[in-house]
Formats: C-alpha cells, structure tokens, sequence
C-alpha cells in the first residue's frame, strides 16, 4: 500500500512538473513574440470583420502588431512558393484550405505546429496535424427565394433533381478547385454519379459569382443557387432569400491555420495562432457564420446565428489535391463545361 502511495505521488510530482515546464516554455513564446513586435498573415479571407477585430484585439493584448494580406487561396500558394524559392522569408501565418495547406505540407514550405495551449481545448473530430491545426469549419448548402420557394419545397439534397426544377436552379462552378468542386465531390459520394447526372439534365445555370447569383435568387430570376458557404449566405441577409441546408447534411471543409518555413517571426506566429483559437475568437467569428473548432462557443452564439454554425455534417472532401482533381474531372465529364 506504502508502494503504491509512493508511486501515485512520484506520478502525480512527475505531471506537475511536465505541466510546469510547457508553462514556462509557453511564457517564454509569449515574451519572445512581443520582442518581435510584429506577425505577417497571409489569408483566404478575402473579407472578415471578425478577422479585423480579432487581429486588433490580438494587438491590444500583446502589443503585437499583424500585417495582413488576403488573397484567393491558390494565389496565395504561388505568392509563398515564389518567396521561398528565392529566399524571401516574408510570411509568417497562412490560414488556408485543407488541399493548399497539404500541398505545401508536402513541399516543405511549413513548420511543424509544435504544442499551443489552446489546442486542448478541440472539440472531437477536430486534430492537430504535424503542420496545421483547425481554424474553422465551413457549412456548404444553398440560398433559396423564400418568397417563391414553399417550406417543404426542398427537404432533400435530392428534390432538387427533380424536372420541376429544370431552368430554375443555378450553382457554383463545379469543374475547378474550390466550393462548388466540395459540394460536388461531396454529394456525389453520398448519393451517386447517377445524382449528378439527374442535375445536370436539369440545366443548372454555373457560376462562380455567388454575390450576383443572390441577388438573381432574390429577383426570382432563379429560385436557388446550390454551393455556397454560410459565411458568404450571410452577406444576403435583407434579400427575400434565405441559406438553408437540406436534411442529409452539409458538405463542408475545415480550414487550416499554419506557419510557414522560415518564418521570420516564429514566436508571434504561434502566439497569434493560439489567440484565434481562444474562445472569445472563435466566437467573433462565429458571429459570421464560421464553424467554431473549440469547445464552448456553440453555447455562446447568438441563437439567430445557430442555423449557420451548429450544421449537421454530410461529409468533408478529401484534402489530396489529387482526389480533388478526380472529382473536376468527373465533373466537367457530367456537365460538360469544357
């Protein structure tokens, strides 16, 4: 019995003393990042308040001043390939889609994450991978003329196969890498080649201008528009057009936060990578329809902003760019747009 109290403590003096020491080494981070006084961010959030506000908030508490640059997520791929081939260190921060930041992963253009206090905190299904951690969640559904459009009308990914749609329905482009490749890719898997076929005999208008295809939606020009992210649903609100997402779930991605080779501030990056995984971040953004990736958030969200946050998941694509490519092939293959 001696023995074995013996033993509890020494393991119990043992955790303490582990405990203490990532305490330290992450006070350490945190003192050598304000002595670096400035992290660079490269993001695909081409337009977030909540970002804004976030990397203010990040400045006020760390005096840590963040010099942001937003672009699509492939021409941020090229712009950090082109820098590091020529030994151009700028970049410190990439948050990015899963295909890039695996990519990139691949090529040795990323630092390992290393341990950051707040990844204790994930909710399950999400990880910390050797290069990346989890950002936020994406939900992929439709926007619908809730004037012209019946409740019930669409319950189903599937009514919208039906030929009372043809003409009437409009989607992102499927045939390239990006939202309307995931929702492509993902509902195909569920439901089948033959499910996409039957779309495609309905004559959907594509298009990659989700901003304008709103506004056709709102007209009732179309009466939906399939393929387009929560956060950019949100932008209509005051339309007579509503984000829904049918009963079998959404197709989603979970964005990736990263530092890249290099990077000139090191600290800061995984200072400033911690901070927007905190909950008070992750609930500013979750104010405009991003997935929260950490626990106790979804039970702060304002209950207007639940339906585009707390979403019942059909599937996420795979984050292999070649996988990826299969699903554009087969999808210019059904739809025939090149």
């Amino acid at each position: 019995m001696l023995n074995g109290r013996k033993l509890a403590l020494a393991t119990m003096l043992c955790l303490t003393g582990v405990a203490n020491a990532q305490e330290n080494n992450w006070d350490n981070v945190v003192a050598a990042a304000k002595k670096e006084k400035t992290v660079v961010f490269y993001t695909g959030l081409l337009s977030s308040k909540c970002m804004d506000r976030n990397i203010q908030r990040f400045k006020d508490q760390y005096g840590v001043e963040v010099q942001s640059f937003r672009a699509r997520g492939g021409e941020l791929l090229e712009r950090i390939r082109v820098e590091q081939a020529s030994n151009r260190f700028i970049g410190d921060v990439e948050w990015n889609g899963p295909p890039v930041i695996f990519l990139q992963g691949q090529a040795g253009a990323l630092e390992p994450i290393g341990q950051l206090p707040n990844t204790a905190n994930l909710l399950p299904g999400f990880a910390v991978e050797k290069f990346a951690v989890p950002a936020e969640r994406s939900s992929i559904g439709m926007v619908v003329n809730d004037r012209l459009v019946k409740p019930g009308d669409i319950k189903s990914w599937k009514d919208i196969i039906d030929p009372k749609w043809r003409g009437k329905i409009a989607t992102d482009q499927m045939d390239v890498m990006g939202i309307g490749n995931i929702w492509f890719d993902v509902t195909e898997r569920a439901f089948g080649k033959s499910y996409q076929e039957a779309l495609a005999k309905n004559k959907p208008l594509i298009s990659r201008d989700w901003g304008a295809m709103q506004r056709r939606v709102a007209s009732g020009e179309y009466l939906a528009y399939v393929g387009i992210e929560a956060f950019n649903g949100l932008t209509a609100r005051g339309l007579p057009v509503k984000w829904m997402v049918p009963a079998e779930g959404a197709p989603a991605y979970t964005a990736k936060l990263a530092v890249l080779k290099n990077a000139p501030h090191p600290n800061a990056a995984r200072l400033f990578i911690n901070f927007l995984l905190s909950s008070e971040s992750q609930l500013q953004c979750a104010g405009e329809a991003m997935g929260p990736v950490v626990k106790g958030v979804l039970d702060k969200v304002d209950p207007t902003m639940k339906p585009y946050v707390d979403v019942k998941q059909l599937g996420e694509q795979s984050p292999d760019p070649a996988e990826a490519q299969k699903a554009v092939d087969l999808a210019r293959q059904i739809y025939m747009t090149r």
